[in-house]
């Protein structure tokens, strides 16, 4: 079952490439790692918008990738880690835990949602 949510995200990014036009709005997010899950697991924000993670990693490292919009950091425990980019894509795009943090890893995914 775990595939097919990973085939419906892969088709859903891979549908997602309409260029959009910056919109100077800044949407800042606190976004916490930690026990396999991100808090929240969804995030959403309208096209062309400046996002901005505050993202702390609160029982051990952990770190965030979201390919779609070139983000690949590393978080430490107890340390607020900024992330920031633009929205410039509309579609439904994954992030994970790019960090081993034991065996529930794989399954450390969230998705942010550009309408």
């Amino acid at each position: 079952m775990r595939w097919v949510l990973y085939l419906v995200v892969i088709l859903l990014v891979g549908c997602a490439s309409e260029a959009v036009q910056l919109t100077g709005k800044t949407k800042e997010f606190e976004l916490t790692a930690s026990s396999f899950e991100f808090e929240p697991a969804l995030i959403m924000v309208a096209a062309g918008d400046h996002v901005k993670l505050l993202v702390t990693a609160a029982d051990k490292d952990h770190g965030l990738a979201l390919p779609a919009f070139g983000v690949n950091t590393k978080t430490q425990k107890g340390i607020v880690t900024i992330i920031e980019f633009d929205a410039t894509r509309r579609g439904l795009f994954e992030y994970r835990c790019n960090t081993f943090c034991g065996s529930g890893h794989d399954a450390m995914i969230g998705a942010i949602e550009v309408q």
